[in-house]
């Protein structure tokens, strides 16, 4: 069914600036790596990647994109996909049974080889033979640990050219501090650990996807994540589903998430 979802304009501008967030998070790594190099160098005049693969100590930096690409390599994809074309990002829900809250995710919709718009198989391949879409639920969870991956492949990056360049980390300024910080390590990981709560479902293929969740070490000092599958944690049968699709004015033949062949 057709409804209009809460909100949704502004949930997919929301989406659209975390991606954007995301990607430059992991790109702003190389700005920081240029601390840690000597000053005599000459100010880079490429890209910064280009320009640390010229450099004696580029080894460092081997490891960084490599470990981090293997998990935000699909959402950088997306955000190309976004920003260089007239593809869109759409909301999809079901509404759980039994007034058991609702399952919302989103999918980016373009013009599929048969010429139906719907979702783009490079991304939402199809389960059988339906389209599917991402949930929130589970790659919010991604998102969370990407944020502490890349800032710890960054750190073993500094550490190297620490070496390679003879740079003492006891010299450096101390790291900032907050007197709130143990609270607001807390919320975070209550935010995360909610995500796990037991009414939040997950779509349907997303039973066969690995993620990660979150634990906190024995001595509450370090978040430890570990690897999780959905596995029953997906939306249960006999829900509704809620699209937000808006035509565009040409296209006739179109291809839903979670239905079978296309709708006209």
């Amino acid at each position: 069914m057709y409804v209009t979802i809460p909100n949704r304009d502004e949930l997919i501008s929301l989406t659209k600036e975390l991606l954007l967030r995301l990607v430059n998070y992991f790109e702003s790594g190389y700005e920081i790596f240029l601390c840690f190099c000597p000053s005599t160098e000459d100010p880079p005049k490429s890209e910064l990647y280009k320009w640390f693969s010229k450099q004696s100590y580029k080894s460092a930096l081997d490891d960084y994109f490599p470990n981090t690409n293997k998990f935000l390599e699909r959402y950088r994809k997306l955000l190309n996909a976004l920003k260089h074309s007239s593809n869109q990002l759409r909301i999809f829900q079901f509404i759980n049974p039994e007034n058991n809250g609702s399952t919302i995710g989103f999918y980016i919709e373009g013009v599929n080889s048969e010429g139906a718009v719907g979702p783009i198989a490079d991304f939402h391949p199809l389960d059988g033979d339906k389209y599917t879409a991402w949930s929130y639920n589970l790659h919010l969870k991604n998102f969370y640990f990407l944020i502490y991956e890349i800032a710890f492949q960054a750190e073993q990056v500094v550490k190297k050219l620490c070496v390679s360049n003879s740079i003492s980390l006891s010299e450096l300024t101390n790291p900032l501090s907050s007197p709130n910080l143990e609270s607001l390590a807390k919320d975070v990981f209550q935010n995360m650990a909610r995500l796990n709560h037991p009414t939040f479902f997950h779509f349907p293929q997303e039973a066969r996807e690995s993620t990660k969740i979150p634990s906190l070490s024995e001595k509450h000092d370090a978040l430890i994540f570990s690897d999780y599958k959905p596995g029953d944690r997906v939306v249960p049968k006999d829900s509704k589903a809620v699209m937000s699709a808006k035509g565009d004015g040409f296209s006739r033949n179109f291809s839903l998430p979670y239905f079978k062949g296309e709708e006209k």
